[in-house]
């Protein structure tokens, strides 16, 4: 049996050279924070959220990561540059000392950016704003530590055999539903059983096996006592617990999942039991007095919010209607940074952990991009330096591939950079190849702030003779476009998590014909270098196997990178415990900007 699986990750000192300072009364650092979107602790989170949620966001998202310079209320621009470091990273943390221990009750309002279409984790699509939510009703299996290392959460361990072919979970005992019904080994296998089988979300779970001898293939899950899972592989996979810190690995209760109205009425183990929801407008949620992580929650009530409008969010939280909220806007994340070194609130970023990056997806399956001539043709005309600055204020930035150099897996590749007189050279390639100048169209959503960055694009490609055509399409015309293979170009944001493996459905075309691999791309190298870093523990293999994939990415140019992303939690000064978050187990947890309430309190 392998050791712990939550020391197998560099960390994130290592990589990123946080630091330190003081300015008087409040705390300044370097931000170590996860993203995702996705899971517990992914950027927004943002993470992140794994299989669909990075179809959820497409595009979409870009409109809450730019938009006008912010203003104070005297009408001058809000607050004073903020610091971008050699690296990249936006170095933005400031918080405020608590005057003393934790206090309990209180009611914390949370200002959120985008609605969820339901609670079932195996039914329903999780946006990143899903994942804050999700972090009060459910407990994931695993969640991310400081260093960015899956450590077990609701699952006491989950350790592998010698192959990485076979998966034990062993969970915590006396841990209940909100239902009163128990957190055991068979509901964690129906629920897992639910993912593999499911529409939605079995694309992130194919490697779990499929017992194919009876009428009908099961997944090869089953219990061992009533605290043990066993999770059978077709194929190795060594990164398993990273799948369980994310929607994979949330818990809801077998009642939840008989139900045909689970998806409004959820019911996990988490620390606040839920009450009432009003799809898009609030959902409300009280405290779990029976939660298994002794004296917690402290608060006594947590409300969500959907405020979809920036503008709406920061107004909301000027006035006290919320006392949190969540940002990927670039002038908004100016604007508190400043009102934030003026002592009037507290926020973090996920600046210098890795991020989402938000790039153009363009089909290699179909003309005009079927040819690589015309995908050099983009990532030659690209100017993301200026996109950086006029679209984003300078602090997303440029982004030439799925990582930023501080991290521990990036490798620098051969990408093409911005040079205007190649791409006019591959240009008239082009056209002298077919008889007709490089024209596509691009699936955008009918935003303004997303209209001023496409004809941002589009200018610099028109620059060099290139013809794009800008298509306003909702965001579920453009999803459905594009997971159908029914578009020529369109924008994403993905690629939010500590490791390349999370986005594995959405670069190989495992299984055969997956429509999240939504830019058609087959390359073989690619698959057998995601596999061969999934038959190892050895982060060396991964460093090597993930580098091949970015050397690849960069020669196939399905993705055209542009930023990375930026997200930020701004939050008033009354609001504790949300940045420096423990585990179960009592170590550190990663800062995230899709942060647990679990710790979070209300005081001076």
């Amino acid at each position: 049996m392998r050791g712990d699986v939550s020391t197998r990750r560099p960390t994130t000192a290592a990589r990123s050279g946080g630091r330190t300072t003081h300015r008087g009364g409040l705390h300044y650092a370097a931000a170590e924070l996860d993203t995702g979107g996705l899971p517990v602790t992914t950027r927004s989170e943002r993470h992140p959220l794994f299989v669909l949620v990075g179809m959820l966001i497409a595009f979409g998202l870009v409109a809450a990561a730019c938009g006008q310079a912010g203003t104070d209320d005297d009408g001058d621009e809000a607050g004073p540059p903020v610091d971008v470091d050699e690296e990249g990273n936006v170095l933005i943390d400031v918080l405020v000392e608590a005057s003393g221990d934790p206090q309990p009750g209180g009611r914390l309002a949370f200002g959120l950016a985008a609605e969820t279409d339901g609670w079932n984790v195996t039914a329903d699509r999780w946006a990143g704003s899903a994942y804050i939510v999700g972090n009060a009703l459910y407990d994931p299996l695993m969640a991310y530590d400081e260093d960015f290392r899956p450590a077990p959460y609701l699952a006491q361990s989950v350790e592998p055999n010698d192959d990485f072919t076979e998966w034990r979970i062993e969970l915590r005992p006396g841990v209940t539903f909100h239902d009163g019904s128990p957190v055991d080994a068979q509901a964690v296998a129906d629920n897992l059983i639910a993912h593999r089988l499911s529409g939605l979300t079995s694309p992130a779970v194919t490697f779990i096996g499929m017992d194919e001898s009876g009428e009908s293939p099961e997944p090869m899950i089953s219990t061992d006592g009533p605290n043990t899972v066993v999770v059978e592989m077709e194929l190795p996979w060594s990164t398993f617990p990273d799948a369980l810190t994310s929607q994979i690995g949330y818990i809801m209760a077998p009642s939840m999942m008989e139900s045909e109205t689970g998806s409004r009425n959820p019911s996990g183990s988490g620390p606040f039991v839920f009450q009432s929801w009003q799809a898009g407008s609030t959902l409300r949620a009280i405290k779990n007095d029976d939660y298994w992580r002794e004296g917690l929650p402290y608060l006594e009530e947590v409300e969500f919010r959907i405020l979809d409008q920036v503008s709406a969010r920061g107004n909301a939280l000027t006035s006290g209607e919320v006392q949190v909220i969540e940002t990927q806007d670039a002038s908004q994340i100016v604007e508190f940074a400043g009102r934030a070194e003026r002592g009037e609130f507290q926020m973090f970023t996920d600046g210098n952990s890795e991020t989402n990056e938000t790039f153009i997806a363009l089909n290699v399956s179909q003309p005009p991009f079927d040819d690589p001539l015309a995908r050099q043709a983009i990532a030659y005309a690209v100017n993301r330096d200026d996109l950086s600055e006029a679209a984003y204020e300078g602090i997303f930035p440029p982004a030439y591939g799925p990582f930023k150099p501080t991290s521990p897996w990036y490798v620098e590749t051969e990408i093409p950079r911005y040079d205007p007189d190649k791409a006019r050279e591959l240009v008239a390639e082009y056209e002298e190849k077919y008889g007709e100048p490089l024209s596509f169209a691009v699936n955008i959503v009918p935003d303004p702030a997303i209209q001023r960055i496409a004809e941002t694009l589009q200018q610099q490609a028109q620059e060099v003779g290139i013809e794009p055509q800008l298509e306003s399409l909702d965001q579920a015309s453009l999803i459905l476009q594009a997971i159908s293979g029914t578009y020529e170009a369109t924008g994403f944001i993905l690629f939010g998590a500590p490791i390349l493996d999370r986005d594995y459905v959405f670069m190989t075309n495992f299984p055969e014909g997956s429509a999240l691999n939504f830019t058609r791309n087959e390359n073989p190298t690619i698959v057998e270098a995601m596999n061969a870093a999934r038959a190892t523990d050895d982060e060396d293999v991964w460093k090597e196997q993930w580098g091949i994939v970015q050397e690849e990415m960069a020669k196939d140019l399905n993705f055209i990178f542009l930023v990375h992303n930026v997200s930020a939690v701004v939050f008033d000064n009354s609001v504790h415990g949300l940045a420096e978050p423990t585990l179960p187990d009592g170590e550190a947890g990663a800062r995230s900007v899709t942060p647990f309430l679990t710790e979070a309190w209300r005081g001076a």
